[in-house]
């Protein structure tokens, strides 16, 4: 899984120019498809625009609204101002935002402010370092995808390896072998696809039924441990009693 992080400040160059390069980097960004793009600084007006740039599906959150001095102003007149001289001008006129691009299905989102009023209000800070740290909003923004993860889980039904060493040292202790958890029912319970394989054939059909299958799976594979002790004192030799 690819996820990528670009910040792309508002399309302009190193040093700053007169012309804005936002689609371009955009459209690069996106052009090998990873599955989690996520990018800052971000014109307000280009936020609807990503999803038709990259081909990706968007969850863009603005960050500060556009301004023209103290009042609020709109994307189109911000985008407008700007293109005078992007390099000079960059988020004066233009807010700016975050956008979290994904060519996965997205599940949930979320987004919260880091520096709102009242935690500012909380913090043990002079006023002057308030009103600075509240000079532009910051926010901080999640998703829940559809990943296509699959997890396989050798279940021996033991804590085989415990078992090996008080083999080995002929201790006699306490069994090893436990009944659960049902690692079936505990993915379904989180949501989760959930497979049993019991033997190869079963584990073949499993796994196919798993790749075909949207999203994150689990396969439960019920393995024989009979055959650990000897593989163990073959790879590590044997212990001394």
């Amino acid at each position: 899984m690819l996820v990528r992080s670009w910040n792309l400040y508002h399309g302009n160059t190193v040093p700053p120019g007169r012309r804005n390069f936002l689609e371009r980097m955009v459209r690069l960004a996106a052009e090998d498809r990873p599955e989690v793009l996520c990018l800052q600084e971000l014109p307000a007006w280009a936020l609807p625009c990503l999803e038709g740039w990259s081909g990706m599906t968007a969850v863009a959150d603005l960050a500060q609204r556009p301004m023209l001095g103290p009042l609020p102003s709109s994307a189109e007149l911000g985008r407008r101002l700007t293109e005078l001289n992007p390099g000079l001008l960059r988020s004066a006129f233009s807010g700016q935002g975050n956008g979290l691009l994904t060519t996965l299905e997205v599940l949930g989102r979320w987004r919260t402010v880091l520096n709102s009023w009242d935690v500012r209000r909380r913090t043990r800070a002079d006023i002057v370092t308030k009103l600075a740290w509240g000079k532009e909003r910051r926010i901080c923004q999640a998703a829940r995808l559809r990943l296509p993860i699959l997890i396989i889980a050798f279940d021996d039904g033991a804590l085989s390896l415990i078992r090996i060493k008080q083999e080995q040292k002929g201790y006699e202790g306490a069994a090893m072998r436990h009944e659960g958890p049902d690692l079936v029912a505990l993915a379904r319970a989180f949501g989760l696809t959930a497979f049993v394989a019991t033997d190869e054939h079963g584990l073949r059909s499993a796994l196919f039924s798993a790749l075909a299958t949207p999203g994150p799976t689990v396969i439960d594979a019920r393995i024989d441990a009979s055959g650990y002790r000897r593989m163990l004192e073959i790879v590590r030799g044997v212990p001394d009693a």
